[in-house]
Parts: structure tokens; sequence; C-alpha cells
């Protein structure tokens, strides 16, 4: 599972039944062959309108999942949250 922080929230993509789904806010934006089309479709604004009438394109998420948190079995994998990966800042 991946997450990314935004100014309006916590975008997640998971995999469900052999697919990738994006996830806001509980509504399930879309599914996917791979995670990476769906954090690029989502950092494109190549998503339905949020239902906050926020269009993803204006939040800066990042194309690709290797930007975005991921943990396996419910922990981070490495040692920086998606806000420090975002911004560049240390970990505490």
């Amino acid at each position: 599972m991946w997450f990314y922080e935004t100014k309006i929230g916590i975008f997640t993509i998971r995999e469900r039944s052999g697919k990738y789904h994006v996830y806001f806010d509980g509504e399930d934006l879309g599914s996917y062959d791979t995670p990476w089309q769906a954090s690029e479709d989502l950092a494109g604004g190549r998503m339905p309108t949020l239902s906050c009438g926020v269009d993803t394109a204006t939040l800066g998420i990042a194309p690709h999942t290797d930007q975005w948190l991921k943990l396996i079995h419910g922990r981070p994998l490495g040692n920086k949250t998606a806000q420090h990966r975002q911004s560049g800042e240390k970990s505490q």
C-alpha cells in the first residue's frame, strides 16, 4: 500500500483483487493494472473530479510511486515519510 499526503488529505493506492485502486476520503477513484499507472494518472489529473471539487493535477502529487510512502505489513519501507520525501526534509 502506498500513501501520499497533500494539503487536502491523504491519497492511497491499494491492491485489491489483482488491481491497484486509488482511494481518497473513503472513495475509490479507479483501478489500474500497476501502481505506477495509478500514481501517474492521479498526479496528472486524469481522474474523476473529487467529490470536494478539487482537480488532483493541482495538488503537486508525485507521479512516481517511489516518491510515495510505501507500507509493507503495516510498516513504512525506508525511514522517510511521504511528506519528507516530497519536501526533502530529514526524518526526526
